[in-house]
């Protein structure tokens, strides 16, 4: 690596956050100015527009953040498995992140909790399961994606995908997503949740099993006010 980078003429560390997503970020929250440039400001341990080596296949992870939440925001552990080895692709869930910048520079921000105003919690938790089957699709068309860049000879992932190895990981409610995700697309090989919130995944689809090794990282004090046997 070191000799590699010494080729290289930018050697520029990435920005954690892209400085309009962090602008625009700050403005949806009515965040203080300050804010803004101390955002722009934090810098990842990874370096923009890093060449991919070319002599080996790296595995595939495939990262689906919280409610409300972001692709950046677990980017400290995300780097840490980058480092090992890893391709990481963290994904976008438009109007249910707290903000998503599209390249053209406009933005869809939170609306995760549009849902029809309803008193009756089985019709509440009918919505829910069917937007975490939202979520689940979005990170298979994710994939569909990266599937198609590594055979595209143009694209910078041409054959440097092993994709049969794809891990799918997910923080909460993309913890459950990504177990939704292994019961609907055979590509995904395990599983990793991160204190995922199971109640929208219901009783029913939890006796189905997650079909591939499954490792679940739960903070004790989430297991009772997440208990999918509530839903039976």
């Amino acid at each position: 690596c070191t000799d590699k980078l010494k080729e290289e003429k930018n050697t520029r560390k990435a920005n954690w956050l892209e400085p309009l997503l962090a602008k625009s970020l700050a403005v949806s929250f009515w965040a203080p100015e300050w804010c803004v440039n101390y955002f722009r400001l934090v810098r990842m341990e990874a370096l923009e527009n890093a060449p991919m080596a070319s002599d080996r296949e790296f595995p595939v992870i495939m990262f689906s953040h919280s409610f409300t939440g972001m692709k950046e925001q677990n980017s400290a552990l995300l780097q840490e498995l980058a480092s090992w080895g890893y391709v990481i692709v963290t994904v976008d869930h438009p109007h249910d992140a707290a903000l998503v910048l599209y390249p053209d520079g406009s933005t869809a921000d939170f609306r995760g909790y549009d849902m029809p105003n309803d008193t009756i919690p089985e019709n509440w938790w009918k919505f829910r399961n069917e937007h975490l089957r939202w979520r689940a699709l979005d990170v298979m068309h994710a994939l569909d994606q990266v599937t198609a860049m590594s055979k595209d000879p143009e694209s910078y992932l041409y054959g440097r995908l092993d994709l049969t190895r794809v891990a799918a990981m997910g923080h909460s409610f993309g913890g459950a997503a990504v177990g939704m995700l292994a019961q609907l697309d055979t590509r995904i090989q395990c599983v990793i949740m991160l204190d995922p919130w199971m109640w929208p995944f219901g009783y029913n689809r939890m006796k189905m099993g997650i079909p591939c090794p499954l490792l679940v990282f739960e903070a004790p004090r989430f297991l009772g006010n997440r208990d999918i046997l509530c839903i039976s």
